[in-house]
């Protein structure tokens, strides 16, 4: 009976352990040790009967036959007196039982069952402990595993691609080209204003002949073929002009349209070919011949000054019409020189021959291209055209997302220029048609104002 107890008891615990319920434990270990503490009760006290015979042979009035108190043969016992012994002995072996387990308990079992309660607190604690640190360890790798993928993440999208860098290091001495290019053209359109209005120190202040004679002598010297107008020029000229500058003061295509880069730089003193070219070009093109200059003393009277107002009209209107030319002549301008702390069109021109040399063009073509200091009207030719010419441009779009952004915006912003560009043009377009209707109801206006003033001539007369 005691073999069978324990190992229920150790089937218990096993179970218990296996289950991890704290709970559990507890109380199948009490049960367990319960019985465990129990099994001197059953070996110390008498057999543990449940029929007749059992009961008969644990009597010890039954064994010898005589009452140990009276001393009474058992033959001389009733049944009843027997049934009420049997009754009083049970009665005794449960007192005794109670008195024994009592003090057992009190004894024995409740300081083993407080030592045991501590030890389950402290084992509990301890396995929350344990649960904690798993929590506090999946939530640390959960971390570092977020904080890994950030970094990832920050080294794929913070990392410019070489498609981005081309980009934004052709574009970076654009804005100065431009404002070279502007200042070129306010430069030429003022030295055309004041030639015509005759300033001092400017070509044409002495007056309309002496502006044909000086460009005349530029011409024999610099621009003449003698072999046009069917060598009646040979007179004239007497010999050809270099064949580097032969007729370029009437060649507008190979002067300005053909080359992306004109020698041509306001910003300093020294004039160069270009410079030369162009001028008696816009001397050919506009005012050709310059207006009669006017005295001085002729204004003094207030019916004359309004015909300082007409002249100065009409350099106006001549201003509208050359502002076109001049502003493609300032595109078409040297870009940004070298200055410190910026980047110089000859610096971003070197990056620029990457991408041609991408293109298959040669070195040698290269020159003619860009030159040595880009224009802004080459450097747009690049950016607007070339750039998308070659394949590489579109297999770099296989990158991350974060980069084709940049792209995108990058491309918008060079849209963005070149459809400010567009809108100028459009502006001096609409500037000359507004001239153009103007001067063809100008005729109109006169004829309506030259018969009011007869009418009210006629009027004074009659009267």
């Amino acid at each position: 009976m005691t073999g069978k107890l324990w190992k229920k008891s150790i089937g218990c615990m096993r179970i218990a352990l296996l289950r991890f319920n704290v709970l559990q434990t507890f109380f199948i270990i009490g049960w367990a040790m319960a019985c465990f503490l129990l099994l001197p009760i059953q070996s110390a006290s008498a057999v543990v009967c449940t029929d007749c015979e059992c009961v008969r042979q644990a009597h010890e009035i039954i064994k010898t036959g005589i009452d140990p108190e009276t001393s009474v043969k058992v033959s001389e016992i009733n049944v009843t007196d027997a049934h009420d012994l049997t009754r009083q002995l049970i009665d005794q072996n449960f007192d005794d039982q109670e008195a024994w387990l009592l003090e057992r308990w009190l004894n024995a079992m409740t300081p083993q069952l407080m030592l045991m309660a501590e030890h389950f607190v402290s084992l509990a604690m301890d396995q929350a402990l344990i649960i904690g640190t798993f929590f506090d360890g999946r939530e640390e790798m959960s971390t570092q595993r977020l904080i890994n993928r950030l970094n990832a993440e920050a080294q794929r999208d913070y990392q410019p691609s070489i498609g981005v860098c081309i980009m934004g290091t052709n574009i970076r001495s654009l804005a100065a080209a431009e404002r070279r290019a502007d200042y070129n053209r306010y430069a030429m359109s003022q030295r055309s204003q004041d030639r015509q209005m005759g300033h001092r120190n400017a070509l044409g202040s002495d007056g309309m002949h002496y502006d044909l004679k000086s460009r005349l002598a530029q011409y024999k010297a610099r621009y003449c073929d003698a072999l046009q107008n069917t060598g009646r020029l040979a007179n004239f000229c007497n010999v050809s002009a270099p064949v580097a500058t032969r007729n370029r003061d009437i060649d507008y295509a190979g002067l300005v349209d053909r080359p992306n880069t004109m020698n041509i730089d306001f910003t300093d003193a020294a004039a160069t070919d270009d410079e030369t070219d162009v001028f008696a070009l816009a001397d050919n093109l506009y005012a050709n011949n310059l207006m009669t200059r006017i005295s001085e003393g002729t204004f003094d009277r207030a019916i004359n000054r309004h015909k300082l107002l007409d002249l100065r009209s009409i350099v106006a209107k001549r201003s509208v019409a050359e502002n076109s030319f001049y502003s493609i002549i300032g595109m078409k301008s040297l870009g940004s020189l070298a200055a410190a702390g910026s980047a110089s069109s000859g610096d971003t021109a070197e990056y620029m021959k990457v991408i041609l040399r991408q293109l298959g063009v040669a070195d040698p073509d290269m020159a003619r291209l860009l030159g040595n200091n880009p224009s802004y009207y080459s450097q747009m030719n690049v950016l607007t055209k070339m750039v998308f010419q070659r394949p590489s441009f579109y297999t770099d779009l296989y990158d991350t997302g974060p980069n084709i952004e940049r792209k995108s915006t990058t491309l918008t912003a060079i849209q963005l220029m070149q459809n400010f560009d567009l809108w100028e043009s459009y502006l001096r377009q609409e500037a000359m048609l507004s001239v153009w209707l103007e001067l063809d109801l100008k005729k109109y206006q006169d004829n309506v104002v030259n018969n009011v003033n007869r009418l009210q001539t006629s009027d004074r007369r009659m009267q």
